[in-house]
């Protein structure tokens, strides 16, 4: 039996998710483990994880051998643990007797930098820089009056702050635990102290802060979310909204988003701005998987996050190469099996291409 690993970085981390694949897998012929890098003995490559036992319906604790495919759900932070983790993900991608489903993408500014060189997604991303001192951002905020700032390897929204210049000073706004937070800084060096701090932490890039479109009163973007099937192309599986709070700064799920019907947005639409929004969204969708392909590793999954701006533009705010499905499975329910389908079968398309391989 072909043997997968789901790869995360906590092991109670997607168990809802990873026992629904599991089931599936176990109809495919397929054994699914569950592992994390730091489980894995060095010395003899054993793994310390769980497998899936389809005849007490639960996952067994056992030893095993490093699975012949893997399906990274690894989520780095800046944390110990990420810091650990990392090397050794390195490290079994680079080991011939393994295959990942998906490599994963790098910073958000090489993706970047790759895409503005193409000639039919470039007008779709917002113009980016990346910002190494504070002093930077002040420059910037004399040629934009609002910026949004990001780490160039975040995800779900996390450190993200927006800054505003006015004749007052300097406003930011970010989330915190406890909700959306607003600091006012009267004088510049105040920022410029508070945004070093930050620059410490993380790399950042920064933007224009796009005036996005609002729906129901509420700031919103669209996911939508590809993945590849069993002849290893590229199929879209649904599109949904996430309507962020009505000030926050993110549409993250995570930050407490709700999901609403693509299509309700859609159709509440002119019927020449629906064309126009259709037309765009489409010939993005239509060229962007590929063009990632052609520039980073293999990925066999792909969130592509856009927004529509309130003169109906649209824009690439981020690509997720590890992506959730809540929205996707919330608005099309029907095809959460499909979802787990496409992973096993492009797990089975990728055996067979390597078998081909030897035979040659």
């Amino acid at each position: 039996m072909l043997s997968l690993g789901f790869l995360t970085l906590h092991p109670q981390q997607d168990i809802e998710f990873s026992t629904s694949l599991a089931k599936r897998a176990h109809q495919q012929g397929i054994d699914v483990y569950r592992f994390t890098p730091t489980s894995i003995n060095p010395v003899d490559e054993q793994v310390m994880g769980v497998c899936y036992d389809a005849k007490q319906d639960k996952w067994v604790e056992t030893t095993f051998s490093i699975p012949s495919f893997i399906y990274d759900r690894c989520y780095y932070r800046r944390d110990t643990l990420s810091k650990k983790a990392r090397p050794i993900v390195q490290w079994l991608k680079s080991k011939k007797d393994v295959t990942f489903l998906g490599y994963g993408l790098p910073s958000k500014w090489e993706v970047y930098t790759k895409l503005k060189q193409h000639p039919d997604l470039a007008p779709y991303l917002p113009f980016t820089t990346q910002v190494q001192s504070a002093v930077e951002i002040i420059d910037l905020l004399n040629e934009h009056s609002r910026l949004l700032v990001k780490p160039i390897n975040g995800s779900q929204g996390r450190n993200i702050f927006v800054v505003l210049k006015d004749r007052k000073g300097v406003q930011v706004k970010f989330h915190s635990t406890t909700g959306i937070e607003i600091i006012r800084f009267q004088q510049i060096e105040d920022f410029t102290t508070w945004a070093s701090r930050k620059l410490l932490k993380h790399q950042y890039v920064a933007q224009p802060y796009l005036q996005i479109g609002r729906f129901q009163n509420a700031p919103f973007d669209i996911r939508i979310l590809f993945q590849k099937d069993e002849n290893g192309q590229w199929k879209e599986m649904g599109r949904g909204i996430r309507k962020g709070k009505e000030d926050s700064i993110v549409t993250n799920i995570s930050h407490g988003a709700e999901v609403s019907s693509f299509s309700t947005w859609l159709n509440r639409l002119h019927p020449v701005q629906r064309d126009f929004v259709s037309a765009e969204i489409n010939s993005i969708c239509a060229q962007l998987p590929e063009a990632l392909e052609q520039s980073f590793p293999r990925l066999c999954e792909l969130g592509i996050d856009l927004c529509v701006c309130n003169d109906f533009s649209v824009w690439i705010l981020d690509l997720n190469s590890k992506p959730g499905r809540k929205t996707i499975i919330q608005m099309n329910p029907e095809n959460e099996t499909v979802l787990y389908d496409h992973l096993l079968s492009y797990c089975r398309h990728l055996d067979t291409l390597q078998s081909l391989s030897r035979k040659e």
